[in-house]
């Protein structure tokens, strides 16, 4: 006896009442919303700038200028992060404060929530004492919540700093630890670095 044959002979069999019942029963499995859909991937490349100039005058003049940019580049599986920074401060036509940082950070995921790095990071920052600082890490970088819309990361590494001071110079080996909440804008479609 093949299948449709035994479904046939089953419902002729049961009484009205009993296939109704289970008719009746079957609607809410048919009814189910479908799984929503999963988010969407960051985009493959994001570009962000900013610029600051602020100019005070009256019994003394200032005038500060801010500027600095960041690159986000995901060829899965990996991500390419690229950053500057320069700061400059004038007082009465006079130099007082200058900086430049930069850093560069390659990631490459293992999975979906664990992933290895290695970076570079530049200072440099005559008035604070530093004409120049390398620092090269490497490290692991877990993801420890993923619940839209909070990420909370912690990334853990070892490396190298060489830092050129006016008076002498500095070689020591880096720990770094860091935790990294980011609270995701809903609807704007701006994700979190990863």
């Amino acid at each position: 006896m093949n299948l449709a044959t035994w479904h046939t002979r089953l419902l002729s069999t049961l009484p009205a009442p009993v296939v109704l019942l289970l008719l009746a029963l079957s609607q809410p499995a048919l009814a189910q919303t479908p799984a929503p859909a999963p988010p969407e991937p960051p985009p493959r490349l994001e570009a962000s700038a900013q610029f600051a100039f602020l100019d005070t005058r009256g019994n003394a003049s200032a005038q500060s200028i801010g500027g600095g940019g960041e690159v986000v580049w995901r060829p899965d599986p990996w991500t390419y992060n690229a950053k500057a920074l320069f700061a400059q401060t004038k007082s009465e036509g006079e130099l007082d404060a200058r900086s430049f940082a930069a850093l560069f950070r390659a990631s490459r995921a293992l999975n979906e929530r664990l992933s290895i790095y290695g970076q570079y990071d530049f200072l440099r920052d005559v008035f604070a004492g530093v004409e120049q600082r390398h620092v090269v890490e490497g490290g692991i970088s877990y993801l420890a919540v993923k619940t839209e819309p909070h990420l909370l990361r912690f990334d853990t590494g070892l490396g190298y700093l060489h830092e050129e001071r006016p008076d002498d110079e500095l070689d020591s080996a880096t720990l770094g630890i860091l935790a990294s909440f980011t609270a995701l804008q809903t609807g704007s479609g701006r994700h979190a670095p990863a």
